[in-house]
């Protein structure tokens, strides 16, 4: 983890085997956070409250809410592999 990239407009912060509590954070800042599913596939999380994150599948261009426990139980088992997009604007 920590491993981060510039863009022009932004960074890309690596937050592989980070608590998905913990990249609430940057989700709370309106600050994207793209999560690797582990089967080829990557969701955005969008948002959350105390017992629910919404997620936005960009193939199927629909956006799901699911419960806290639920969510960080998929994303463990995926290896928690989160980049956290962090805009400068």
């Amino acid at each position: 983890t920590g491993v981060s990239q510039s863009f022009e407009d932004g960074i890309a912060l690596d937050a592989s085997g980070t608590a998905l509590n913990q990249v609430l954070y940057f989700v709370g800042q309106n600050h994207p956070v793209l999560v690797n599913t582990g089967s080829d596939r990557h969701l955005y999380l969008t948002g959350y409250d105390q017992g629910h994150v919404r997620i936005w599948d960009p193939v199927s261009e629909q956006s799901e809410t699911i419960a806290l426990e639920t969510a960080k139980e998929r994303f463990e088992n995926a290896g928690n592999d989160f980049i956290c997009f962090i805009s400068e604007k």
